[in-house]
């Protein structure tokens, strides 16, 4: 079957997002970061306190006020850099429509800049969120489905279905997810 849409900024950052929280090395990164950041500031508040220095009480309230949004913190800068990153990587292919056409044996994408063809073997896994469809290649890329921009959606359903039942393909869904 054929599906048409295009890609926006926010559809590429979504994309780059969902992988960039699935991902163990950058979740390790960024407890690192928090833990490091937190036993410097726990560490300075308790050694002025063991000084009765005055800034002691400082310490303690930066120290409380980082535990509690440093994540938050760090969520937009994280988000932020992916959005630098789509600009630079992705600005060219933003609004450009694309055919993707799903067969038994391979999908084709067809961009203005280029024609893919992808064997359903190199299919690893297929993701639903709530907002999209990621088709995960072995070669760790993905094909990224706007589900709001697919006009014939319970054709796409289907046609996934089939591939995961005949190809015997992962298929995860994770509907509540959000970055």
């Amino acid at each position: 079957m054929k599906y048409e849409f295009s890609l926006d900024e926010n559809d590429f950052l979504n994309h780059q997002l969902y992988f960039a929280s699935k991902s163990k090395n950058i979740q390790e990164q960024r407890v690192k970061s928090f833990l490091i950041i937190a036993i410097t500031f726990i560490g300075c508040t308790i050694f002025s306190y063991i000084k009765n220095s005055p800034l002691s009480h400082y310490f303690l309230g930066v120290t409380i006020i980082l535990i509690l949004f440093y994540p938050i913190w760090d969520k937009r800068r994280h988000k932020k850099h992916y959005e630098k990153h789509v600009n630079e990587v992705f600005n060219k292919r933003f609004n450009k429509k694309i055919e993707l056409i799903i067969a038994n044996q391979h999908i084709e994408e067809i961009e203005s800049n280029g024609n893919s063809s992808i064997s359903i073997k190199s299919l690893e896994e297929i993701i639903e969120t709530r907002d999209y469809i990621f088709l995960k290649l072995d070669n760790g890329t993905a094909i990224v489905i706007p589900k709001l921009k697919i006009q014939n959606i319970e054709e796409l359903y289907s046609d996934i279905k089939h591939l995961i039942e005949s190809n015997n393909i992962k298929f995860k869904r994770e509907l509540s997810w959000k970055w």
